[in-house]
């Protein structure tokens, strides 16, 4: 009982993950493709915005357990949880590089208006994620980011006109068209 949201298949396509949003909280569940074995993978309060690894075997998603919204790390199994991101201001949106070390998301970190900027968490083999800014400017809203097929570039959307608009960020120059 409850509504489920923002269900994303798995690379393999075997798997779905969903929050269910029960009493006004939500976990993360998962269901294989014939709409058997449905399972809990997170006990975080508000779990929702699941990502997946490229390689299926992880999922990045957003959980405001700590007061705020903050990304988190799972194994697919539902192992080795751990808090990615720790510094004030909400993160969401996180989505994948499709070699697995970085993860784009947005953040209002040290945004005195409350506006998403766009950032970037270098994940490394010891599993270290370091966290900075790839876009920043306080009066304009990045949000939805999404890696290109080889990681150069992140389409994103931002309201610097006005309204929102797509836009494509080359990772290399740090240069958007």
């Amino acid at each position: 009982r409850g509504d489920l949201c923002g269900a994303r298949w798995s690379p393999d396509g075997r798997t779905a993950v969903a929050a269910l949003e029960v009493d006004g909280g939500s976990q993360l569940w998962l269901i294989d493709a014939d709409g058997t074995h449905a399972r809990p993978l997170t006990t975080l309060k508000a779990s929702g915005e699941a990502a997946w690894a490229p390689d299926g075997a992880a999922l990045v998603f957003v959980s405001n357990d700590g007061g705020q919204k903050d990304l988190y790390y799972i194994r697919a199994d539902g192992t080795g949880l751990r808090r990615l991101t720790t510094r004030k201001g909400d993160h969401e949106q996180p989505t994948w590089s499709p070699d697995g070390s970085r993860i784009a998301f947005v953040s209002t970190e040290d945004s005195q208006f409350g506006n998403r900027q766009l950032m970037v968490l270098e994940v490394s083999l010891t599993g270290a994620a370091e966290q900075k800014f790839l876009l920043r400017n306080e009066r304009v809203n990045f949000q939805y980011p999404v890696f290109s097929h080889d990681g150069k570039k992140l389409a994103y959307a931002s309201d610097a006109t006005g309204v929102f608009d797509l836009y494509v960020l080359t990772l290399e120059t740090g240069k958007s068209i």
